[in-house]
């Protein structure tokens, strides 16, 4: 029988693990089962750092287990994991840079983990999540590049910022819960003014009513190589296309936000062109990071700041500037600025232009007002799209 180390938390409960040390014993390896009782107490608790960067393959739970503390699984081999029905707690990193592939909750009654960025990192492919899951917390499965299947269990009324941020394979996604709406692969809030999720293989245009585009996943890791934004959207979260790969340009100025919060456009290795929103006052620290081809850069006529750090390691050769008045920050000396012939200082963001001749390129906006489209079914808001794009068309120049 394999022997675990363990302390008594009180007269009738054991934990598994002195919470300090990482991976309990390095003789452990292969598959081994946690007994339900040791010295005749019960064994209630995974300690911190448990089993963190075991090699261990598999590992049988028994129901008596109520919590699994914080880094329990990091680092470890398990591939398969079934929570046992008892577990109510799952701790912050438990399973981040794991090699566990499938993780099953579906026998527990778990309302909410009880931590954070549980399996960060880590090779997961699939989780199944209990029907009593209220909220998947911040940060869940942020980076899980293998995960490709997601089902939204039907009591679930809150995920967290960043959840499935960088997720790059994360394609199929079913929702029973009425608050999380999945339209042509889309996931969008009740009344679809919200859009949450968009899938690694998705195409599809968003819907009229959408209003504002949160930080659970946007359009992080979407397999997209040209996007063209054609409605308003008043609101963004971060991230907006952090680490997408063949992403190649990318034109907001059909957007209608005034800030550009950090991460909104990271990592995207093959981007060159990038057209920011005519409302953007904004470009805050790191908001348009390590994107190594990035040679062009639009800047609207609202813009007021650029943060020092707003533009980093990447390679902005040609700024082109639609507006009359200076912009506070400084660009770097390599960069050649084009403004319109109504520019009539003599630098722009401490550069001397090259060119005053540039000529605003105009956008076609696709626009509908909220109190004309209300979506009351899947079925209607698929209706109502085609019927009110076709009859309700705006056109903004923007100069």
């Amino acid at each position: 029988m394999t022997s675990f180390e363990y302390i008594v938390i009180n007269s009738n409960n054991i934990q598994i693990g002195n919470g300090e040390v990482s991976c309990i014993s390095q003789e452990l390896k292969g598959s081994i089962t946690i007994p339900n009782t040791i010295e005749s107490k019960t064994v209630t608790v995974l300690g911190k750092y448990a089993f963190d960067g075991c090699n261990i393959s598999s590992i049988i739970l028994p129901d008596t287990i109520t919590a699994i503390n914080d880094y329990c699984f990091r680092n470890c081999r398990v591939e398969n994991f079934s929570a046992p029905t008892s577990l109510v707690k799952l701790g912050n990193y438990a399973f981040s840079t794991a090699f566990i592939r499938s993780a099953d909750f579906s026998m527990t009654k778990i309302e909410k983990f009880g931590g954070v960025v549980q399996f960060a990192d880590s090779l997961l492919t699939n989780i199944t999540f209990p029907e009593t899951l209220t909220e998947i917390p911040v940060w869940f499965c942020k980076r899980c590049a293998f995960l490709e299947n997601l089902k939204i269990t039907k009591n679930i009324i809150s995920i967290g910022a960043s959840s499935f941020i960088d997720c790059y394979r994360l394609k199929y996604i079913t929702s029973e819960s009425p608050f999380f709406i999945v339209f042509e692969g889309v996931v969008y809030n009740q009344d679809f003014s919200v859009m949450h999720i968009y899938p690694s293989n998705c195409s599809t245009e968003l819907l009229p009513t959408v209003r504002s585009i949160s930080s659970i996943k946007a359009f992080s890791g979407a397999d997209l190589e040209i996007f063209t934004l054609k409605i308003k959207i008043k609101n963004v979260g971060p991230s907006l296309f952090r680490r997408c790969p063949n992403i190649k340009r990318i034109d907001l100025r059909c957007g209608n936000f005034k800030s550009l919060p950090s991460g909104s456009f990271a990592s995207c290795p093959l981007l060159t062109e990038l057209y920011l929103p005519d409302s953007i006052e904004n470009i805050n620290s790191r908001s348009i990071t390590d994107c190594p081809l990035l040679n062009t850069l639009y800047l609207p006529m609202s813009l007021k700041i650029v943060d020092q750090e707003g533009v980093v390691y990447s390679n902005i050769t040609e700024v082109y500037y639609c507006g009359i008045t200076d912009v506070e920050g400084i660009l770097l000396a390599s960069v050649k600025v084009h403004v319109t012939p109504q520019y009539a200082l003599r630098k722009f963001m401490g550069r001397t232009p090259v060119d005053t001749n540039y000529q605003c390129e105009s956008s076609i906006c696709e626009f509908v007002y909220p109190d004309v489209y209300k979506c009351q079914s899947v079925a209607q808001c698929g209706y109502l799209t085609s019927q009110i794009s076709k009859s309700f068309i705006y056109v903004f120049i923007l100069m």
